[in-house]
């Protein structure tokens, strides 16, 4: 993390290198390999100095908001979502010294969004409770905390009232703060944890019903896990062995046994690791993954849509988030990079689009700015339409901009290539274009029992020579007005160069001999 001016804070609490510049709006953020997802990326202005962000609805308008973590201005920017993945300008509200980490729960059990913030510099948790129209109170700020740089909301001793965890990095704890249910907490109960702990999450690791701690400890290469009584209590520390520097844990089941498992980001050497859960709340040794440089925050979501848990963490010298994709085993396949801006920090996964498809949310410290990557597993353009079948190019250079995009037909001008529309008959027109949407595709030309010996053709509008005729059977009141019908046809047909004279003949011969009658009881349905 940065310094502000005239600040004096531990040199073990991380500060990042600076990342490049930023240009504002839309960009593509292009995976590296063709199955893995797409993004569309947007950059909206916070506070200073973000660094950390998280997703709720705090309007009650059931479109998901984002709040941010402002570590230089000493705020929380909330920015309102419209409803499609765009945001409003942000508001700004005062914390307390340098804001490390915001989480969102009812604090007060009014069924209103409330935010907890970690304080580092004035060793606070600040309260700012939601007055249901996106807008919160001034903070409150709760004392007993030494350097805290992580701040976690979950119910810890049962009550159903929500209580919260908090990391010091100063003090080489875990403190809860059991709430009252009015906004109101006990004062901090202090648990040992490892060196410089970095962040803490809460999960049920151990199957009892009982929340537990995991503690990511920076001054180290391992994190803590401290299991929970079920009375808002906790066990010593156990001890398991990650990569060096870890900062950032997250919980979720990524192998498909139904037991939590731990994603760790491993600041200094680089890499996840990944614990997989025993069920007990042990876990087995680690496995790493390489990401880019200095990864700071990791999320767990299924961002390709094949219902598989993925892993997203941020990597802030290279300016980028990097999702591993999950195998379904607990393996993940090599890491995708996306852009994002300068220095990203903390990183959230949430449907911001209301699409039913994960996105991410990224706190960019070094630009002052969150990044919002829209997932395109709708579609290139975003538009529900299989890429392969969308003759929409999307902007120059961007993933829908392919050899051969927008060259296909497209008979109904409704965005969407023929060849990719509903055919019911398989004649080649589709059903939106189609005169004759059950075709009689057989090969010759038969009228009743008599066989022509001519081809049976397809016609400019999507039907065949035997739909015109079988129209001539329904419309004839006798066989006469059936015989002349087919010979009209037929000459027509000569004069457009698809018949020869001798192939009107056969088809007139037929025509006379036949029971034209008889001829509507088989072949295609005529025309529309």
């Amino acid at each position: 993390m940065r310094l502000k001016v005239g600040t004096k804070m531990n040199t073990d609490i991380l500060r990042f290198p600076l990342g490049m510049s930023l240009a504002f709006g839309l960009v593509w953020a292009s995976a590296a390999r063709g199955n893995d997802p797409l993004f569309l990326s947007a950059q909206y202005a916070a506070g200073e100095g973000p660094v950390s962000v998280a997703i709720d609805d705090l309007d009650g308008d059931l479109v998901p908001d984002l709040v941010v973590a402002d570590f230089d201005s000493d705020t929380v920017s909330v920015l309102l979502g419209v409803g499609d993945g765009t945001f409003t300008a942000p508001v700004h509200y005062i914390v307390g010294n340098c804001p490390t980490s915001v989480a969102i729960g009812d604090l007060d059990g009014d069924q209103v969004p409330d935010l907890a913030v970690a304080s580092f510099q004035s060793n606070t948790v600040s309260l700012l409770l939601g007055v249901g129209d996106g807008t919160l109170t001034a903070a409150v700020h709760l004392a007993g905390c030494e350097g805290p740089s992580s701040v976690a909301i979950g119910d810890l001793n049962g009550d159903q009232v929500l209580d919260l965890a908090v990391a010091n990095f100063d003090a080489n704890t875990v403190s809860v703060l059991l709430g009252a249910g009015n906004g109101m907490f006990t004062a901090a109960v202090h648990y040992g944890a490892g060196a410089r702990p970095h962040s803490v999450v809460i999960g049920d690791l151990d199957g009892d019903q009982a929340p537990d701690l995991v503690v990511a400890n920076f001054r180290g290469n391992y994190v803590s896990v401290l299991l929970g009584f079920g009375d808002g209590t906790f066990a010593a520390e156990q001890r398991y062995t990650v990569g060096f520097g870890p900062v950032s844990t997250a919980i979720s089941d990524l192998d498909g046994d139904e037991v939590p498992d731990l994603a760790v980001a491993d600041y200094v050497t680089g890499q996840v690791s990944i614990l997989p859960g025993v069920g007990d709340g042990t876990f087995a040794a680690s496995v790493q993954y390489a990401v880019e440089d200095y990864p700071a925050s990791v999320a767990i979501g299924d961002l390709n849509g094949d219902e598989v848990t993925d892993v997203a963490v941020t990597s802030s010298r290279n300016d980028n988030v990097s999702v591993l994709m999950g195998v379904g085993d607990g393996t993940f396949a090599a890491a995708v990079h996306y852009a994002v801006g300068q220095e990203p920090f903390g990183v959230a996964i949430g449907d911001l689009d209301g699409n039913l498809e994960l996105d991410m949310a990224v706190a960019n410290r070094q630009s002052d700015t969150v990044s919002v990557l829209l997932n395109q597993l709708g579609g290139c353009n975003h538009n529900a339409v299989p890429d392969e079948c969308d003759v929409d190019c999307g902007p120059p250079g961007g993933p829908c901009d392919r050899p051969g995009c927008g060259e296909s037909e497209d008979c109904n001008d409704n965005g969407t290539p023929d060849e990719c529309e509903v055919d019911a008959d398989g004649d080649g027109f589709v059903d939106d274009c189609d005169a004759c949407c059950d075709s009689d595709l057989t090969e010759l030309i038969e009228l009743d029992d008599c066989p022509t010996g001519v081809p049976n053709q397809l016609l400019e509008d999507g039907c065949t020579m035997n739909d015109l005729l079988t129209e001539c059977s329904v419309d004839a009141h006798n066989h006469g007005q059936w015989t002349s019908c087919v010979a009209r046809h037929a000459s027509a047909w000569r004069r457009q160069g698809l018949l020869s004279g001798k192939d009107v003949g056969r088809i007139v011969h037929c025509a006379a001999t036949s029971n034209g009658q008889e001829r509507s009881k088989r072949g295609g349905d005529g025309r529309r």
